[in-house]
């Protein structure tokens, strides 16, 4: 994508001199199927391109008292994130980057309030669209009830306190915080793009919807929110999958497996 090192090597002063160096490399990890065809793209030979998805820690889901403990002590940290009893919350943590898509989830989230009007949506992160969101925040009318929270050290902790995990990026490679979510059991909304498909079954793990469309972004939570049974159905599946085919150990495995492949190659040459 645009924000990625294929298209900086592209248009950077000194991209493509670094391309020509990293080309060189006995071996390339693509993290995505997505990322995998920007660097074939990119001219990168297709024989030393290896796909190795991204790998989290697998954690304990969150239970109805993790999530309220959770809540409680993030009220104490930051005012702006105390909660009314029942109040639904919908989380997503990242870059605040244009191209995560997020001036469209706030746009959302009017229509989530006409539904749900205690509904709370924290946007966990820090980056260059901060002060255009606050202002898109005001100009709706919907402080309070949408809050830029900034960054947290671990987000573990957030992610507890949530009821669904949003990402409604406009691109992605392999989106980390997506998989964190998952590896929680929180039920997913995230947009119809490659990468996000490459994770995300839609109503299996949670809903697909077209990207930069706000009113699909709003059914999705709504629905999330209207149907608990459901959500937490979608994010069982999701924590499965990711012991199954994302935790952290397969991860390693893979690349000490690639590892000793080079080694064994670079001294068969010698």
């Amino acid at each position: 994508g645009v924000t990625g090192d294929c298209f900086w090597q592209v248009e950077a002063r000194c991209g493509r001199r670094i391309r020509r160096r990293c080309q060189q490399a006995a071996a390339f990890v693509a993290p995505s199927r997505a990322i995998e065809d920007e660097l074939i793209a990119a001219g990168y030979p297709r024989d030393r391109i290896h796909f190795i998805p991204n790998g989290v820690p697998l954690l304990a889901s969150v239970t109805p008292t993790a999530r309220h403990a959770a809540r409680a002590a993030l009220g104490q940290v930051q005012r702006a994130l105390e909660l009314p009893r029942g109040a639904p919350l919908a989380v997503y943590t990242g870059r605040l980057h244009e191209g995560k898509g997020l001036a469209h989830l706030v746009a959302a989230w009017p229509l989530v309030l006409q539904r749900h009007p205690q509904a709370r949506l924290w946007l966990v992160g820090e980056g260059p669209s901060a002060t255009a969101l606050a202002e898109q925040i005001r100009a709706l009318g919907v402080e309070g009830r949408v809050v830029l929270a900034g960054s947290f050290d671990d987000v573990e902790e957030v992610l507890q306190a949530a009821d669904l995990f949003v990402l409604p990026s406009l691109e992605e490679g392999m989106s980390l915080a997506l998989l964190e979510a998952m590896s929680l059991g929180l039920p997913l909304v995230a947009t119809d793009i490659a990468a996000n498909r490459a994770l995300v079954a839609d109503g299996v793990h949670g809903r697909l919807v077209p990207a930069g469309q706000p009113a699909k972004l709003a059914e999705a939570v709504i629905e999330a929110f209207c149907d608990p049974s459901s959500a937490a159905r979608w994010g069982e599946q999701a924590r499965q999958r990711v012991a199954a085919e994302f935790a952290l150990d397969h991860m390693v495995d893979r690349h000490l497996e690639l590892f000793e492949r080079l080694l064994g190659s670079a001294g068969s040459q010698r």
